[in-house]
């Protein structure tokens, strides 16, 4: 590892950027250098020889750690700030930790969180590390003028206790992830649970033969519609058969699917799956649109777009794209998502919410529907302001000619307030848990799974939007 680094050095699996002395390494996979814009606040140089494994450790009888520093609200200040600024906003925070931090080695992971790794006399004192490290987004930072605060959350875990290798090192960074993206400030995550997760490296080569093997299969989810008591329409979801990938979470998986470029393999065949299902599914007698998620990097990207309109065309498919979705590329999303509405596709806003919530993409967007995410709805009967929310949330969106769908409906409380406040769909284990497509075609044969579900109205106070 460069100079300036401590013994601990890392070598990320994913594309990486390893703080050094002020300077900044991207390696890939291990290979080398790739070019940065040079504007960038340190020149690339060359990676230098690597550490063997459990080098570190040698004469050391500390434990390490591997933590991770989420910084919230990174896309959207990068879509608003563009990607110079917020490419030296992270450096800077990078030179803040590595101050606050000095005997770790930083790595950036993606882009908006840092990798630590360190000594420790024992978890208290880890912690304490990164309390340091986050007191650093408590000071905001002056950036061309602009005064920019952030928040950000950290998980640590353990490294085991035997040679160190790049295999442990990315589950242990795993882990960590998990933990930051669970945590209210700081959380952790046992070994005995990370060692449990297999590395990227496994998961990428799993990831591929899965889709050469066919190793995949497609779920799907109905929508209730409140009014008319029908299945209009079905969520699909991917899963995976292959052992390897079987107990990972499915975000993970297209998560890494994304960086190593195969996620355009895998929507492909979710495409031509819910295709032949749909053929099934109209031989039965049932034709509900079938709605698929669509990859970010996937929206911005013009030539699969074009290919995309022309194979879906017509076949009573539908796409979800989510709010941050269109951060990648604002301008080359809204255009594409325009292509797909010209062609008749049905466009739906998923996790509505639960990103930037930019009226602005409201406006821009050719959208069908907007999907509220669950985190509004789980407290639906028991919140005060989450009511208010999603009722003016729906007023909107009918508004503008959207229907409304209300995702992670489990339980007939929220289901009848929703109905109240003018809810046009509802989705969730209440209504049904994804299934294969011959268990759907024998769900929508029994009209009793949905048909007067949720009709009898309890007696709940439907809040006033404007009241809020």
């Amino acid at each position: 590892m460069a100079d300036g680094s401590n013994s601990l050095g890392l070598v990320m699996a994913a594309c990486a950027l390893t703080y050094s002395e002020g300077g900044y390494l991207i390696p890939i996979l291990g290979i080398g250098c790739l070019e940065r814009p040079q504007s960038m606040p340190s020149p690339c140089f060359p990676m230098t020889a690597r550490e063997e494994p459990g080098q570190h450790r040698a004469g050391s009888s500390r434990p390490a750690y591997c933590a991770v520093v989420v910084v919230q609200q990174f896309d959207e200040a990068r879509a608003s700030l563009g990607y110079r600024v917020a490419e030296d906003l992270m450096a800077a925070w990078a030179g803040r930790i590595a101050s606050a931090a000095p005997n770790a080695s930083l790595g950036r992971v993606g882009r908006n969180a840092i990798e630590l790794s360190f000594e420790a006399e024992d978890d208290v004192a880890a912690k304490t590390v990164l309390t340091r490290a986050l007191s650093q987004f408590e000071q905001p930072l002056h950036h061309a003028g602009l005064r920019l605060n952030f928040r950000a959350v950290a998980g640590f875990t353990p490294l085991p206790s035997r040679s160190i290798d790049d295999a442990s090192i990315d589950r242990a960074s795993a882990g960590a992830a998990l933990a930051a993206r669970r945590a209210d400030r700081i959380g952790f995550q046992p070994v005995d649970v990370q060692a449990g997760l297999p590395d990227e490296f496994e998961l990428a080569r799993a990831i591929y033969r899965a889709i050469e093997q066919d190793e995949l299969r497609s779920i799907y989810q109905p929508k209730l519609h409140c009014r008319q008591e029908r299945i209009n329409a079905v969520e699909a979801l991917t899963r995976f058969s292959l052992a390897e990938l079987a107990d990972v979470p499915v975000d993970r998986v297209f998560l890494i699917a994304e960086r190593i470029g195969a996620v355009e393999a895998l929507t492909d065949w979710l495409v031509e799956r819910i295709l032949a299902d749909r053929v099934l599914l109209a031989s039965d007698g049932f034709s509900p649109t079938i709605d698929i998620n669509l990859s970010g990097r996937l929206l911005s990207h013009r030539t699969y777009i074009d290919r995309l309109a022309v194979r879906l065309e017509g076949r009573g498919v539908g796409v979800e794209i989510t709010e941050t979705a269109v951060l990648f590329d604002p301008e080359e999303a809204i255009r594409n998502v325009n292509l797909l509405a010209e062609a008749g596709i049905r466009i739906a806003i998923d996790d509505y919410g639960s990103g930037f919530s930019s009226l602005a993409y409201l406006k821009d967007l050719p959208a069908h529907e907007l999907k509220i995410d669950r985190m509004f709805i789980k407290a639906l009967t028991t919140s005060h302001r989450d009511p208010l929310l999603v009722r003016s949330t729906i007023d909107l969106a009918h508004a503008l000619d959207m229907e409304v769908t209300a995702e992670g409906v489990d339980d007939p409380l929220s289901l009848s307030l929703l109905r109240v406040m003018g809810c046009d769909q509802v989705q969730g284990f209440l209504i049904a848990r994804p299934m294969e497509c011959a268990a759907l075609s024998a769900w929508l044969a029994d009209t009793r799974n949905f048909v007067g579900k949720g009709a009898a109205i309890v007696d709940l106070p439907v809040p006033d939007a404007k009241q809020a």
